[in-house]
């Protein structure tokens, strides 16, 4: 019992911790390499995000797309896809949900937000679906054709 426990400690906790702090170390060998004080960035960086309303209010507004792509690939790996093609599906959507959203402006806010949200999320499923077809019907890798299709969006 004692070890299972331990187990779900080092996954759950360790492992996400430890890559935290490889990803600050390599970014401060960068920062390095490049001739500033890692110390003095990591310092501004923080700052700059997290000091004031304002600033953290721009860092949530900037945060919440990546969250939901990550969320949208992780959807995709737990079906034993490999969906690297989340920027490209997000950009077409939202060039499709921002097109109806100004094409039907004038509607009542309850409905054209609604649209613009379904527009975008089609959207972002068609092209996607162009992957996917390509993989049903002649057996292409799903991670060569989302790149493709990233660099085409």
């Amino acid at each position: 019992m004692a070890a299972a426990w331990r187990g779900r400690v080092v996954t759950t906790v360790l492992v996400p911790l430890v890559s935290v702090v490889c990803g600050f170390l390599v970014g401060a060998i960068a920062i390095v390499a490049a001739g500033a004080d890692p110390l003095v960035a990591y310092g501004a960086l923080f700052a700059g995000a997290f000091t004031n309303h304002n600033a953290l209010a721009e860092t949530l507004v900037s945060t919440t797309p990546y969250l939901g792509l990550g969320l949208a690939v992780a959807l995709g790996f737990r079906a034993g896809l490999f969906n690297i093609g989340a920027e490209g599906q997000f950009y077409i959507g939202s060039l499709a949900g921002t097109f109806v959203a100004y094409s039907i402006h004038g509607l009542p806010p309850v409905l054209e937000v609604p649209l613009g949200l379904i527009a975008g999320m089609a959207g972002g499923a068609l092209w996607a679906s162009i992957a996917g077809g390509l993989k049903a019907r002649f057996g292409a890798h799903e991670v060569i054709t989302t790149i493709m299709l990233n660099y085409v969006s």
